[in-house]
């Protein structure tokens, strides 16, 4: 039974809205608060929610959980330590509240299902006000957990945590999860941000698939590092060690070319009919899965849903998809990299409209067994407008990505 996976492209006559914020510079305060207090809030996972609905017994089972709940001020439950490269008392700490800076709020606290038991944060606002004489001091810090023993080792896991997180004042500020099987003498290290811009909030549930040097470990370690920030803050709670799936195909980054020259997402939205390059459609397809995936297909539909005056259009007037390709499993950094219509001349000819309007596109990616997850974890979606016309060619303002 092959389970689809839709990506919609909607494609509307709709204007654009460009959206901005004023940033306020302050005098005489240092660049790297002129930084923090120019940055915006964004509540929203930028890339993934993580829904752990699933159709298995067996994926997403919780394995270890901890919601820090046996803390208090002076200990954390048992096993779990803090260390301090800085030497100073800019460090993790447990808490059942937020204690902000000049540059946060108490309402900024993590809004984890178990908040009021406890929780671990990093206070780096708090720490920096006021601010030294000798400038920001950055958090060097992280708190690791117990050795985690599995009875029955499984061969995929992966690390569920709520987090509620805010950093500044560089892009190359390390907020990262280190695994370890050997006590930290090796280790593998993810991104804890999942890339979240500079200066930008997010609060929410986070899923690091570790790799496959963790297959059939029977114990581990994990740890939480920050180190180079100087601003906001850093909450963690209800960790859990969660069993991965083994059948999980993913849709990434597909995009529309309107160019040979060019990835077009769009650059514009209204394009002149006589300047229409033929058009392919391409996608990355990855398994994040411990089984192999057989029969992975990317598909593409193209409909004609209006003319420019509004009337219905004509409906399906393109379709295409790859040859069926084999990924192996557990492949979540190298994929498999399908181009629909990758030539003119191939058996599935680019795109090229033969009518003015307005057009809806659809990505979906298709493999021989069931998704064991009923939410495609980090498929993005991107909203936009796309239309032909006589001789206008409008260009877009902004592009918006939902989740």
């Amino acid at each position: 039974m092959k389970r689809n996976y839709t990506l919609l492209f909607s494609l509307s006559l709709f204007s654009c809205t460009l959206f901005s914020q004023k940033l306020t510079i302050q005098p005489n305060v240092p660049p790297q608060e002129q930084a923090a207090l120019s940055g915006t809030s964004r509540p929203i996972d930028p890339n993934y929610a993580k829904h752990l609905n699933r159709t298995s017994k067996a994926t997403g089972d919780t394995l270890y959980f901890e919601d820090f709940g046996n803390g208090t001020s002076t200990s954390l439950p048992t096993g779990w330590t803090v260390f301090n490269n800085s030497l100073n008392n800019f460090e993790w700490t447990w808490n059942t509240i937020y204690q902000n800076g000049n540059f946060s709020a108490a309402s900024d606290i993590i809004s984890s299902p178990s908040v009021a038991n406890g929780f671990m944060v990093l206070t780096a606002d708090f720490f920096n006000t006021p601010i030294p004489s000798t400038g920001p001091v950055n958090m060097d810090t992280y708190f690791e957990s117990p050795t985690i023993t599995i009875a029955s080792p499984k061969t995929s896991y992966w690390i569920s945590y709520r987090q509620a997180v805010r950093y500044c004042c560089s892009a190359t500020n390390r907020l990262v999860i280190q695994a370890s099987t050997d006590n930290f003498v090796t280790y593998e290290e993810y991104d804890a941000t999942n890339e979240l811009d500079m200066n930008t909030a997010y609060d929410g549930v986070n899923i690091v698939k570790l790799g496959g040097s963790f297959c059939n470990a029977s114990s581990f370690k994990i740890r939480f590092l920050s180190e180079g920030n100087s601003h906001y803050y850093w909450m963690i709670d209800d960790i859990a060690v969660i069993e991965g799936s083994k059948n999980d195909l993913e849709l990434r980054d597909p995009y529309l070319e309107f160019n040979s020259n060019y990835t077009f997402k769009p650059l514009y939205y209204q394009i002149p009919y006589n300047l229409f390059s033929p058009m392919p459609v391409s996608g990355f397809a990855y398994n994040n899965g411990t089984n192999n995936a057989t029969g992975v297909v990317l598909q593409a539909a193209i409909s004609h849903q209006s003319y420019p005056n509004g009337t219905p259009g004509l409906g399906l007037i393109y379709s295409t998809n790859s040859s069926p390709q084999a990924i192996p499993s557990n492949k979540i950094i190298d994929s498999a990299i399908f181009t629909l219509a990758p030539d003119p001349s191939s058996r599935n000819p680019r795109f090229i409209p033969t009518v003015q309007g307005n057009f809806n596109v659809d990505i979906l990616l298709t493999g021989d067994s069931i998704d064991e997850w009923s939410y495609i974890i980090g498929t993005q979606s991107f909203s936009t407008i796309f239309s032909t016309s006589d001789t206008i060619l409008q260009e877009m303002t902004t592009v918006t990505q939902e989740e």
